[in-house]
């Protein structure tokens, strides 16, 4: 089970999964929009700087809380470059100077808005506090 962070030929960061479990997934860098599969079901998102060693790192936290979970939510992980990025897919985000970035969603609805480093079981007890999973 790896990861590797990425750049495409565009220069656009990306995330490679190898051998993660289905409900771990790649998001793409500055989409146009949010994706349709993000408002149905309970889903965290990891939106980690793509430049940052301690938001990179922050992937292996977001890869072990998920498995706790065992497919009860859906892991994205959504590297970015500058925080303008989060407009066009979540809109209205502040203070985004702090990198690694937690959302999670209940069917659309955002549940958990954090920034800033964690460990999996902070992680996973605000999961279990906001009633994401």
């Amino acid at each position: 089970m790896t990861y590797h962070v990425t750049r495409n030929g565009d220069g656009r960061p990306r995330i490679d999964l190898r051998d993660e479990p289905l409900y771990c997934r790649a998001l793409a860098a500055a989409p146009s929009s949010r994706e349709p599969e993000l408002g149905s079901g309970r889903w965290l998102v990891l939106a980690f700087a793509a430049w940052s060693m301690p938001d990179i790192q922050a992937i292996q936290t977001a890869l072990d809380a998920a498995k706790r979970f065992g497919g009860g939510l859906i892991l994205g992980l959504r590297p970015f470059d500058v925080p303008e990025e989060f407009d066009a897919w979540c809109p209205g985000l502040e203070g985004l100077e702090e990198t690694s970035v937690w959302l999670a969603f209940t069917d659309g609805e955002m549940r958990l808005e954090h920034r800033g480093a964690l460990t999996v079981d902070e992680l996973v007890n605000m999961i279990e506090a906001r009633s994401v999973a």
